[in-house]
């Protein structure tokens, strides 16, 4: 009620208070000043409704490199539709990269433990990560959002390794990437995110 006026029919033309709600980037900013044309109220719920329907692809749609271009790639490299929602752009940013990987920390989890569940009980690690959904340890294959397909696996002469392809898109063959110390970490952009076995940094 502040920002628009009421025309009784769910439209009405924006306030002061409304223009940076209502205003699209400055062109069409200025146009509408002189042109005394901005979205009315209806037309700016639309707006509203149409950017956070694109920021919902980044958390429907997983990130992975085995995909072709979709919605998501859209949502990401969409402009704010106003000035208002432009300043949310890179928080929503944030929060889809954040949410993909929690999701693909939580797999990791699951998948480490059956795969420790399946040394205790079987003597051995899997030779493949199928093998845990064909003894019942996993009812799924645990997907890599970031790959293309499940998450990287392989014994090794000291146990396992289970990676993620991580936030390049790119098998780096179990290499994790590091900070700007140098030092490996976890969710590093340059590398894959190796989740077993645990690095000691």
């Amino acid at each position: 009620q502040k920002t628009f006026t009421d025309d009784g029919h769910g439209g009405g033309r924006a306030l002061p208070r409304g223009m940076l709600f209502a205003a699209g980037d400055w062109k069409s900013n200025l146009a509408g000043v002189l042109l005394f044309d901005y979205p009315d109220r209806r037309e700016a719920l639309a707006m509203v409704d149409g950017y956070f329907d694109q920021t919902q692809e980044l958390l429907r749609n997983p990130p992975d490199a085995g995909r072709q271009p979709t919605q998501r790639d859209e949502a990401a490299n969409a402009p704010a539709p106003n000035l208002l929602l432009s300043v949310l752009v890179p928080a929503h940013g944030r929060v889809g990269q954040l949410a993909w990987r929690t999701r693909t920390g939580e797999t990791a989890l699951i998948t480490t433990v059956a795969i420790l569940r399946h040394k205790a009980e079987k003597g051995s690690y899997p030779a493949r990560l199928e093998e845990l959904v064909d003894t019942g340890f996993l009812k799924q294959l645990p997907d890599d959002p970031f790959g293309k397909g499940p998450l990287s696996y392989g014994r090794t002469p000291d146990g396992f390794l289970l990676y993620s392809w991580g936030e390049d898109l790119q098998d780096d063959g179990g290499q994790q990437g590091t900070g700007q110390d140098g030092r490996p970490r976890l969710y590093a952009n340059n590398g894959d995110w190796v989740f077993w076995p645990i690095s000691e940094n």
